[in-house]
Formats: C-alpha cells, structure tokens, sequence
C-alpha cells in the first residue's frame, strides 16, 4: 500500500488530518497496536516467559503432553510440536502454522487465556507504519505523499 493511499484512504480510522503533518507523523509512527512475529520458543522459555508464570506454563505443557498421547486426530501434531519444544531451539510461536495449531486446539484442548498466552510470547508492539511495511514514517515522506 502506498503511503498516499494510505493517508487519504485511514483504513485503520486512526483520523488523520491532511493538513497538520506532525499529527499524521505521530499517529502513523505511535506504537499502539500489535501483531505476531516470528519467536522461537523451547520448553525452558515458556517456563521462564509464559504469563502467569511457571507454573502455569507447567501445567499447560502436561496438558499438551497427555494430548499427544490421545487418539484424537490432532495428537501427531501436537507430538512433533511438543518434540520441537524439546529442543534448545524450541519451535515458531509465532509461525503461521504454530498460530493455526493453536486456533485449531482452542477450545477443544486449550482455553482462550491459554492460547492468548502462548501467542502474546510471539507479540511486539508496532506502528501503523509498520503494519504497513514502511517503517517509519517521516514529515518529507507525508508532503511528498501528499504532493
């Protein structure tokens, strides 16, 4: 999407004001909203970062443990994952494959909290910019944009 159509079209809503640049450079650059990136995981990360503590990350991997043993058609999956998570280099919370598996368990196996927890390992903070794949946006870029 271009920087242009993107400031005349605000599919986001965020109200910008073509006339008053410095309002449009610190809405489009503020880090207000979020998305999932690539974060890799193993078993002693999500001990060591998992809301609610370690508990609570403890009792999820049983879960998922005792999941993997079960007949249910999901259970190979979550046993390669859970292998993955094994490892020192853990597995992608925040692939796309990762983020469907956890759709697809919730809330089958994994309460919405659960799997919101796991994601949010996988969330950082970004701009509208960002979101957009231009960075960040500067003061000339908006007057060239809207030249």
């Amino acid at each position: 999407m271009t920087l242009k159509t993107e400031l005349t079209t605000d599919p986001a809503g965020l109200g910008y004001d073509l006339g008053d640049h410095a309002q449009i450079e610190a809405l489009i650059n503020a880090k207000d909203r979020s998305h999932v990136v690539s974060h890799f995981a193993s078993e002693r990360g999500i001990l060591d970062r998992y809301p609610g503590g370690p508990a609570a990350a403890d009792a999820l991997l049983v879960k998922l443990e005792q999941f993997a043993a079960s007949a249910n058609p999901m259970a190979g999956i979550v046993k390669r994952a859970l292998k993955f998570l094994g490892t020192p280099e853990g597995i992608d919370l925040g692939s796309n494959g990762v983020q469907s598996m956890l759709t697809a368990l919730t809330p089958s196996l994994l309460t919405t909290a659960e799997r919101d927890g796991l994601r949010s390992m996988a969330t950082r903070a970004c701009s509208r910019a960002e979101q957009i794949g231009m960075g960040y946006v500067t003061d000339t870029m908006i007057r060239e944009a809207l030249a």
